[in-house]
């Protein structure tokens, strides 16, 4: 059993760091993307595969963390519209969106649940 910990441990660490690392940065840019596509010209575009990329690992969070956090297997594709989801809902699942939202999310995009 501990075994299992150990491996489910070694796996939600990187995804989870990963995933909000890249959702700050993606965040960053978002504030500030009229001053990138000007300082960066046509290069700005090479930045697409890496938001594919970024896309892909919040849907890995969402099937794996996700599911874990919240106890059920994913009806949405993006951990975002799943908290999204929770947040009209009640009781511990409400509670952890709400956690979830205000204090990783929404610090870095104002708003990013409603």
């Amino acid at each position: 059993m501990s075994k299992r910990i150990d491996a489910l441990i070694y796996l939600f660490y990187p995804i989870f760091w990963g995933t909000w690392l890249f959702y700050l940065a993606f965040m960053e840019i978002k504030s500030n993307q009229e001053q990138y596509k000007e300082a960066l010209g046509d290069a700005w575009y090479g930045g697409y595969p890496i938001f594919f990329f970024a896309l892909a690992l919040d849907a890995l969070f969402n099937f794996t963390f996700g599911t874990a956090y919240y106890r059920e297997f994913p009806k949405e594709f993006l951990f975002t519209a799943r908290c999204k989801r929770h947040l009209k809902g009640t009781g511990i699942q409400l509670a952890r969106a709400h956690f979830v939202c205000a204090n990783l999310l929404d610090p870095a995009d104002k708003g990013h649940c409603k």
